[in-house]
C-alpha cells in the first residue's frame, strides 16, 4: 500500500530581493556618488528585516558619510568593530565580497528601485494584516470610519512611491519654452490656458482654472454660490472636461434641473413647476437633456458625506477619468 507523502508547508516570506540589496551596498562601497545617492534614497528599514546584516552595514556607512569619513572596506570594518556588529555582519570577508561583486554601476538605479519597491510591498502587506487583526480583535465602531482609516493607511503607502526627485534645468526650461510658445500664440488678452470659467472677466484674471489650484467660493446664504458653481462646472463640461460635483443639500435631480435651465435657457421655476412650458420650451428642454447627457458631469448627492468617503469616491472616479 502506497503511503501519501506529507509535505511541510512552505513558510510565506515577505517580499524582498537580497541580491539587489547586496548590489546597492557593494556600489556604496565602491563609489562616493552612489553612496550619497543611496543615503538620499533609502532608509535602514528598506532592507529586509531578516537581512539584519544589510541594515547594520547600511547604517554604519551612513554614520561614516555623515561624519565626512571616506567609506571603504577598511573604514567600514573599523566602524562595525567599534559598534560590536562586525561578527553579525559577516566579518571583513563579507564586506570584501560586497565590494568585489560590483562590476558596473549601469543598473544601480534599478537596484535601488527594487529595494524601495520590495520595502513598500512589505509595508503594504503588513498594514493589510494589521487592519485584519484590528477587525477581529477590537471593536471597530463606525464602519465608515474604519474603512476610511484603512484606505488612508494603504493610500499613504502607495503615495510614497510617487515621491519626486530633482528636476534638471534642461527639463524645466523645455517645459517653460512650450508654455511660453502657447502664450505667444495668443491673439487676445483673455486667452484661456487652463479650464475655461465661462466668464470673460474671470478668464482675463485667471486665464482659466489651472491644474493643481484649490479655489474656495465663499459668501452668505442665498447670494448665488450654487448657481455660480453650477455655471462653472457647466462651462468646463461643455469643453469636454470631466467634473465631479458633491452636493450635501440638493439632490442630483434638482441640480440637473438647474443645469438644464443653464443649458436650455428655460427659467428654472418653470422647469421645476412645469408651468408655462409651451411646445418650444419643451423642445429646448429635450435638446438640453440630450446635450447634458453627453457631458462628463458626475454628481454625488450623499447627505452627511464624510471627508474620508469623499476622498475615496474621488480616487475611484479618477481611475475612470484620469483627466478629472
Amino acid at each position: 500500500m502506497a503511503t501519501k507523502r506529507t509535505e511541510t508547508p512552505r513558510r510565506k516570506e515577505l517580499p524582498h530581493n537580497t541580491e539587489a540589496e547586496k548590489a546597492v551596498l557593494g556600489a556604496m562601497l565602491r563609489s562616493k556618488a552612489k553612496l550619497s545617492d543611496s543615503i538620499g534614497a533609502l532608509k535602514e528599514e528598506d532592507f529586509y528585516p531578516e537581512n539584519e546584516n544589510h541594515r547594520m552595514i547600511f547604517s554604519a556607512m551612513k554614520r561614516l558619510f555623515l561624519r565626512n569619513v571616506p567609506v571603504d572596506v577598511q573604514t567600514l570594518t573599523d566602524e562595525l568593530i567599534n559598534s560590536n556588529e562586525i561578527t553579525q555582519c559577516g566579518g571583513p570577508e563579507y564586506l570584501l565580497e560586497l565590494a568585489d561583486s560590483v562590476i558596473t554601476f549601469t543598473n544601480f538605479d534599478k537596484y535601488v528601485r527594487i529595494v524601495q519597491d520590495q520595502a513598500l510591498l512589505r509595508n503594504f502587506l503588513l498594514t493589510m494584516k494589521n487592519i485584519e487583526e484590528q477587525y477581529y480583535t477590537s471593536d471597530i465602531g463606525d464602519i465608515t470610519t474604519f474603512l476610511g482609516n484603512s484606505e488612508n493607511k494603504l493610500s499613504e503607502i502607495a503615495e510614497k512611491r510617487k515621491v519626486g526627485d530633482f528636476v534638471d534645468a534642461k527639463t524645466i526650461s523645455s517645459q517653460l519654452s512650450e508654455e511660453l510658445k502657447t502664450l505667444q500664440e495668443a491673439t487676445t488678452d483673455d486667452t484661456v490656458t487652463g479650464t475655461p470659467t465661462g466668464y470673460t472677466r474671470l478668464n482675463q484674471l485667471t486665464h482659466g482654472f489651472q491644474k493643481g489650484q484649490f479655489i474656495i467660493v465663499a459668501a452668505r446664504t442665498g447670494v448665488g454660490k450654487t448657481t455660480l458653481s453650477l455655471n462653472l462646472i457647466y462651462n468646463a463640461a461643455i469643453k469636454g472636461v470631466p467634473v465631479a460635483y458633491f452636493s450635501l443639500e440638493m439632490t442630483s435631480n434638482e441640480l440637473f434641473k438647474r443645469l438644464l435651465s443653464i443649458e436650455s435657457g428655460v427659467d428654472f421655476e418653470s422647469i421645476r413647476s412645469g408651468y408655462k412650458l409651451n411646445k418650444q420650451n419643451r423642445l429646448k428642454l429635450q435638446q438640453g437633456c440630450e446635450r447634458l447627457g453627453e457631458t462628463k458631469i458626475y454628481v454625488d448627492d450623499t447627505s452627511g458625506l464624510q471627508i474620508l468617503e469623499l476622498a475615496a469616491k474621488v480616487r475611484s472616479l479618477y481611475n475612470k477619468e484620469p483627466n478629472l
